[in-house]
């Protein structure tokens, strides 16, 4: 009886970490397992540090966002969280939280969603003045300063995809449709109360 209950034991074992192998060796499966670790990390530092927490949390769903995106990139370009981010960020925990913000979530966006490419160039450091500009207005209405940076950022983006794009009218027409509207949507119903969380305490 031992011994069937230790072979039964051995066999399920086997089953799961091949199970489990299989899982790593498929490329999309090996993302959304390093997801779910993250989040499982981020869980356990938020008792830790708050502000950590929230940085961890913000650069996942990021990455998220960026990957189950990925197949529709050419038509929802501008639906991502890099500057919900990178505000709430910078207002809540300062310039240099802002400045990390900024940075690594656009460019983990880029790293995951697109590739980089000589828009992204202009991208990132276009979304890291956004994350040094926050810190500054951080005594203002979060929902105010998020769409002020919204606009800033689109037209700089616009101008951007304008010159390196030889005037694509259409790909910038598609960014501002789906970027803008988002981020007032996320700064005016969202950010206040996960602003509010963020500075709690």
């Amino acid at each position: 009886m031992k011994h069937e209950l230790n072979r039964s034991l051995s066999d399920t074992s086997n089953h799961v970490l091949a199970y489990l192998y299989g899982l790593w060796e498929n490329r999309t499966s090996r993302m959304y397992l390093l997801l779910a670790i993250g989040c499982l990390f981020a869980l356990l530092i938020l008792k830790l540090n708050k502000p950590l927490f929230f940085i961890v949390l913000f650069l996942i769903l990021n990455i998220l966002i960026a990957l189950i995106l990925k197949p529709f990139r050419t038509i929802l370009f501008g639906i991502e969280l890099v500057m919900f981010a990178t505000v709430l960020t910078g207002m809540a925990y300062g310039v240099k939280a802002g400045l990390f913000m900024g940075l690594f979530a656009s460019a983990l966006k880029i790293i995951f969603q697109d590739g980089f490419t000589i828009i992204g160039i202009f991208v990132v450091p276009s979304y890291t003045l956004m994350g040094l500009i926050a810190p500054f207005l951080a005594s203002a209405n979060v929902t105010h300063v998020g769409i002020l940076l919204t606009v800033i950022h689109a037209v700089l983006v616009s101008v951007i995809i304008f010159i390196m794009l030889g005037g694509e009218v259409s790909r910038i027409a598609i960014y501002l449709i789906t970027y803008i509207p988002y981020n007032f949507f996320l700064f005016a119903y969202i950010a206040p109360t996960v602003f509010k969380v963020m500075t709690q305490g």
